[in-house]
């Protein structure tokens, strides 16, 4: 089992960070689709809550260059379903991730958190914790799943960044 934990600053409070950004439908495609590349990325569903809501998304990413070893074991394909819930009352999203392929022998959880910071910034938390129970190759799949997951957080802070300041209003 391998852990991996970021934090990233923006220049908005968390509730804006939520709706304009993690939970919008335009961000999103514009990460998934056109940033990243996946050949899919979309809501399943989305159920309201009493402090939130739970939503299952089902994504697709490009195989890039994946070692053979672990490449042959996702015969499957890459895609996932991330069942997800949001609780508005703590500023948090809590997922798990059903894979593809390995589905008995991968487990993936994510718990996010935005946390509103002085001058009206927040930062966003997240821990990723992966589990491969695979003889041989679970340590070097653990490893490159979290490498994935990291790029991928950086790519949507930059996204983000660059769409709050395209939104924000002139003072």
């Amino acid at each position: 089992m391998a852990t991996r934990t970021g934090a990233h600053d923006f220049d908005c409070d968390p509730e804006t960070f939520w709706a304009r950004a993690f939970f919008s439908e335009e961000f999103n495609r514009k990460l998934f689709l056109e940033r990243l590349k996946f050949e899919q990325w979309e809501v399943l569903e989305q159920v309201e809550t009493a402090d939130g809501f739970r939503r299952r998304v089902k994504a697709t990413p490009r195989v890039g260059d994946l070692p053979g070893p672990i490449k042959t074991l996702l015969k499957n394909g890459t895609g996932y379903v991330e069942e997800g819930e949001y609780f508005r009352s703590q500023s948090r999203y809590v997922i798990n991730v059903i894979p593809s392929s390995l589905a008995d022998r991968l487990k993936i959880t994510g718990d996010m958190r935005v946390v509103p910071l002085p001058d009206g910034r927040c930062r966003r938390s997240y821990t990723t914790v992966v589990e491969a129970k695979i003889m041989v190759v679970g340590g070097m799949l653990e490893t490159r799943l979290l490498d994935d997951i990291d790029k991928s957080y950086a790519r949507s802070t930059l996204l983000t960044q660059e769409m709050l300041k395209e939104t924000k209003p002139a003072t």
